[in-house]
């Protein structure tokens, strides 16, 4: 580690660090209905977005262990909370910035209309007795600077 620069600052021998992020499968309902959505209507999708989420933890563990630190905890996770229905869903998303790459995606000129259809999609495939459910997945991973 004593070779990399930004760990040499930061932290001392025996320093923490943990670093929580989205799974690569953090919001995978979501990502899927955006591609159908998108599917029916390519002539709206302005740019593709560009995913660069790590898997699992275990991913991450292995990352931060070749940068020279010990592995204190890792662990993946997950919260999931429910919205009355489709359009509850993608207000909530957008409210969030989980929909920031999804927004990006389309014309402005298509956003009501691609959302719209969004919202059906996720109502459509998803609804429960409770709602439709948002599942954020996320890992978790603690490393020490020997």
């Amino acid at each position: 580690m004593a070779d990399h620069p930004r760990g040499s600052r930061v932290l001392r021998s025996g320093g923490r660090i943990g670093v929580i992020d989205n799974t690569l499968f953090s919001l995978v309902e979501v990502l899927w209905a955006s591609i159908l959505t998108f599917a029916e209507r390519p002539d709206a999708l302005a740019h593709a977005t560009r995913l660069w989420f790590l898997p699992t933890g275990w991913v991450l563990a292995t990352l931060m262990r070749a940068y020279g630190f010990a592995i204190v905890g890792s662990f993946d996770g997950s919260k999931t909370y429910h919205v009355l229905d489709g359009q509850t869903a993608v207000a909530r998303l957008i409210a969030t910035g989980a929909a920031a790459g999804f927004e990006f995606a389309s014309y402005q000129e298509h956003h009501d209309e691609v959302f719209a259809r969004f919202a059906e999609i996720l109502e459509n495939r998803y609804m429960t007795d409770r709602g439709v459910p948002i599942t954020h997945r996320y890992l978790v991973v603690i490393g020490r600077k020997p």
